[in-house]
Order: C-alpha cells, then sequence, then structure tokens
C-alpha cells in the first residue's frame, strides 16, 4: 500500500483546519494545516503536498493569488477552493484560472470528503499520463519492439492506426503487454495530450461495473452519498482502455454499444444525457471471435469494437527478443535502483532464452527486477541472480535436448541446435542471441546437419 496523500489546508479559521483534519484523518490522509498564503508557501518550500485546500479570503496575500503561485511552481498539485456562500464569483475566476474545484461553506464532510477523492484521482491520472511520453520512447527505442517480424509489424500497425479515431481491439495471452500496447496507440494519436486511462473490468467488483463507468448521481443507490464521475467521462477527449472487456455483463456492454455510436451515456440513477468524446481500445486474452461464439461477447458490440484487431505473440514464440528485453529492463531497474549494473552473462542469457516464459513480458520483467536487486554493484547478472524456477525449467529443457548424464560439450551442441532450430534454421540470427561468432555455430553443429 502507498504512502498516505497529504494534504495542506490553507485557511485563517482555526474551526475551519480543526473540521477539515478531523475529518480526513481517520480515512488515511495526512493533513498539515496553516493559516496564511505565507506560512503555506514556507510549507511548500521544504516538502511538497498532494492537494491543497485554501480558502479565498485569507490576510495579506489572498487565497487567488496563492493559488496562481502554485500553479505556476508545483503544476501538478491540484487546488480545491474553499469559499462562504456569498462569494462563489471568486471561485468559478479561481476555476478560470486553473483550480480543480471548489467547496461552499459550510459544506458537509461527504461533500468533503468527495472533492478531495476527486482531486487526488485526477492528480493521479495526469501523473501517470505525463509519464506515457517517456514510457513510449522508451518501447519505440528498440526493445520492446523486438527482433521479430511479427512484433514489427504489429507496431507497423499501431501506428497506421493511430492516426484514426477508430475502435481497437487487442487480444493476447497474459502478460504480453496489450495495455503498453494501447498506451503506444493513444501516444501516436491525435489525442496524445488528452488523458489515457485504462480499466481492468475482470477486476471491478460484482455490481460496481456500471456505475465505474457511466458514474453515479447522489442518492442512485445506497452509499452513493455524492456524484461521482465515472471512467467515460474522466477520459473525455482522450482515450479509455478497457482490458477483458468481456467480463463485463451483457447489459452494460449495451450501454458501451451505444457511448460507441453516439457518444451519449446516463450516469446511474440520472436522467439527463451528456456528450462525451472517448475514444475505445479494448482487450482480451482471447481473439473476440470465439468470445462470441461463447456468449461473453454481445455479437453487436464485437461489430463496433473489431474491426481492427491487433494480436500481441506470446514470449515463447519470440524467443529471440528475450535478451533484447532482459535488458531493456535491466538497464530501467539499474537506473531506477541508481545501481550501475553492466550487462547479463552469457550463461544466463542462455538460460532465460530457454524458458518457456508463461507469464511472458510480465513474468521476464519481475525476473529481471530481482535480478537487479541480486546483482552486486558494478557487477553483471549471471546464473544465480535468475529465478529458480527459470533456470530449474531452462535446465530440465536442456536435460531433455541433451539425453541422460550429458557432457559439458552434449548440452553446449544441444542448446546451439536448440537455438538454431528456434530461428527457423538461421544460423546468423542463432550467433546475434548467443552472442558468439556464426564459425562457432558451425563448429559446433555436426557435419550434415541442415542450415
Amino acid at each position: 500500500m502507498g504512502d498516505p496523500a497529504d494534504i495542506l489546508v490553507v485557511d485563517d479559521e482555526e474551526a475551519t483546519r480543526v473540521s477539515i483534519a478531523r475529518t480526513l484523518e481517520p480515512s488515511g490522509f495526512r493533513v498539515r494545516s496553516v493559516a496564511s498564503a505565507e506560512e503555506a508557501s514556507a510549507v511548500l518550500a521544504r516538502e511538497s503536498s498532494d492537494l491543497i485546500l485554501c480558502d479565498i479570503r485569507l490576510p495579506a496575500m489572498d487565497g487567488l493569488e496563492f493559488q496562481s503561485r502554485v500553479r505556476a511552481d508545483f503544476p501538478d498539485v491540484p487546488v480545491v477552493m474553499i469559499t462562504a456562500y456569498g462569494a462563489v464569483e471568486s471561485a468559478i475566476r479561481a476555476l478560470k484560472q486553473g483550480a480543480y474545484d471548489y467547496l461552499v461553506k459550510p459544506f458537509s464532510s461527504e461533500e468533503l470528503r468527495g472533492a478531495v477523492r476527486r482531486a487526488l484521482e485526477s492528480r493521479s491520472l495526469r501523473l501517470e499520463n505525463a509519464t506515457l511520453r517517456e514510457v513510449v520512447r522508451e518501447i519505440q527505442g528498440d526493445a520492446w519492439l523486438g527482433e521479430t517480424a511479427s512484433m514489427k509489424r504489429l507496431y507497423a500497425e499501431a501506428a497506421r492506426v493511430a492516426a484514426s479515431n477508430a475502435a481497437v481491439f487487442i487480444d493476447g495471452e497474459s502478460g504480453t503487454g496489450k495495455e503498453i500496447l494501447a498506451r503506444t496507440i493513444h501516444a501516436q494519436s491525435p489525442r496524445r495530450e488528452r488523458i489515457f486511462v485504462a480499466l481492468n473490468c475482470a477486476a471491478v467488483p460484482e455490481g460496481l461495473a456500471d456505475s465505474q463507468l457511466f458514474g453515479h448521481v447522489r442518492g442512485a443507490f445506497t452509499g452513493a452519498v455524492v456524484d461521482q464521475r465515472g471512467f467515460l467521462e474522466i477520459a473525455d477527449g482522450g482515450t479509455l482502455f478497457l482490458d477483458e472487456v468481456a467480463e463485463l455483463k451483457s447489459e452494460i456492454q449495451a450501454k458501451l454499444l451505444r457511448v460507441l455510436e453516439d457518444g451519449r451515456l446516463r450516469r446511474v440513477g440520472s436522467d439527463r444525457e451528456m456528450v462525451v468524446d472517448v475514444r475505445i481500445l479494448t482487450a482480451a486474452q482471447k481473439p473476440p471471435e470465439p468470445l462470441v461464439r461463447e456468449g461473453k461477447l454481445r455479437e453487436d458490440l464485437f461489430f463496433r469494437i473489431g474491426a481492427i484487431h491487433l494480436h500481441v505473440p506470446p514470449l515463447r514464440e519470440r524467443r529471440e527478443d528475450v535478451r533484447g528485453l532482459a535488458l531493456h529492463f535491466l538497464r530501467r531497474f539499474s537506473r531506477d535502483l541508481k545501481k550501475p549494473i553492466e550487462g547479463i552473462t552469457p550463461e544466463a542469457i542462455a538460460i532465460l532464452e530457454n524458458y518457456d516464459w508463461p507469464g511472458n513480458v510480465r513474468e521476464l520483467k519481475n525476473a529481471m527486477e530481482r535480478a537487479s536487486i541480486f546483482a552486486a554493484p558494478g557487477g553483471t547478472v549471471d546464473i544465480p541472480e535468475i529465478p529458480g524456477k527459470v533456470r530449474e525449467a531452462a535446465g530440465s529443457a536442456l536435460f531433455t535436448i541433451a539425453g541422460p548424464s550429458p557432457t559439458l560439450d552434449q548440452v553446449t551442441r544441444a542448446y546451439i541446435d536448440h537455438v538454431v532450430a528456434q530461428c527457423g534454421g538461421n544460423q546468423a540470427q542463432a550467433a546475434r542471441i548467443l552472442a558468439i561468432a556464426p564459425s562457432t555455430i558451425w563448429r559446433n553443429r555436426p557435419r550434415g546437419t541442415p542450415h
């Protein structure tokens, strides 16, 4: 679980500061309170906050001026203005200057918690979106594209469909990188400056999918104490990625179809229609056609989301990409850990390439994170840093190939044959994967072995 969100309250009324702290602290928030904008500036100079609640009327520097300074110095920190009943116009002016929201005194505990939750969710999404270009630059750099023709073709197709506003269906096993592909499409699209929102439909609690997707109004059901935007509204102007879309109930799929067709939705419990402009990308572990046959995906929705279909191949079908991906993750974790790691030994690479990776790229990423932690600073990742189950599975496969009680030469030849076979007989490609000269492959393979 992450650290509690830090909230800075700026209000010259002590009673208001105490009331806000008593409301928010039991929910796990860290609340700091000051009586003036000058004090708040001093606090922020020492340590930033995740959210600021600021009264408009303050002694000396008022809330509007302070909010403008926060926007300039801390653009990622949302500000919720607090105003008295007769000063709403000032709050609206603050919104135009960049404030996230405002509360009118006296406000209820539910209104306060709702405003705080929405502001923090918005900040989290903005921060995630701000790192999207960097992530995509890494993806496009080399490793994620891979050496295989299938991956190069996949990302070329993604670049072509990115320019349109069409729905895209992505299928692939768990861990293959479907969300990464969706983010890449968004980052190359005309919506790249707007928000990207991802929702795993399989993780949405039973009965809450309607509310989470379409939002709800106060009183729509037990526990709905404030109006709540759904993911479709949050993603307005940007892109919404729905993973495991076939996990949604049929009636929810029907409502989603309407949004795709005419861009209109109703919050749960509301009669008012609203217009949203959102591009929807969907994904599942299976292609859409069998999901339709199994009754998990509505046929009418399939016709709307399945026109453009991209498939992400599993890692076991592109073993020559393992080395590049492993080095890509190693560089990332080396940077994050501030720990220099020189690379991976050929022996460790051989183990990685001989494993089937049932968890695909996600499992390889986790393995390289572990290896980065256990590797010596300035050293290389070697076989001992590779997870035990990967070593054991790869070793068992090699012994199966080489026969019972093989010699070292037999294992070496067997592994070279194995890699050449994985490369479709292309010895030059196998040599690149093994980081050896093609002549070494020729010397170690029995005479008469087909090229």
